[in-house]
């Protein structure tokens, strides 16, 4: 099973673009993002918007995601795949956003943020079936998601 074969279902339910972070360049001998568009340097606020931002979109879409399960709209095996990749997406992104761009991680980084990925994957595959049982309401749905969201801000 591929994430293409229910694209029509999925394509509404994932982040859109417009979500992720803008394009900033980190300045290394200063340990600072400066903004590509303004030229100007981004406070430690605007960094923190911007985690905090990424996070709630992403818990946003796993709250659709888990709801279009919990409604029958999705197969379990393409709710999960999908669930994956846009953890992994905030993961990395988060991992990102602390080390200073995407150039800045090094394959330690992706090794320990795979680690702590894959050690949630049996927790997301329990949840998913409790999702599909029905045992979970839509407020414990939602709950959650913010927690396996909330969980990439460890990266940062």
């Amino acid at each position: 099973m591929t994430l293409s074969t229910f694209w029509p279902v999925l394509a509404p339910l994932l982040i859109k673009a417009d979500t992720l972070p803008p394009a900033y360049v980190f300045v290394e001998r200063l340990g600072k993002y400066r903004n590509t568009t303004t030229g100007q340097f981004v406070s430690l606020a605007e960094l923190f918007h911007l985690r905090d931002t990424n996070e709630t979109a992403t818990a946003d879409t796993l709250a659709r995601l888990s709801l279009a399960l919990a409604d029958g709209e999705l197969p379990q095996g393409a709710w999960f795949l999908a669930m994956q990749q846009q953890l992994r997406r905030l993961t990395v992104q988060q991992g990102a956003l602390g080390a200073g761009g995407f150039a800045a991680l090094t394959k330690r980084d992706l090794k320990r943020m795979d680690g702590a990925l894959r050690e949630d994957w049996p927790r997301l595959q329990a949840f998913g079936d409790a999702i599909a049982k029905g045992q979970l309401s839509d407020a414990q749905i939602r709950a959650r998601v913010k927690m396996y969201a909330g969980h990439a801000r460890t990266q940062f």
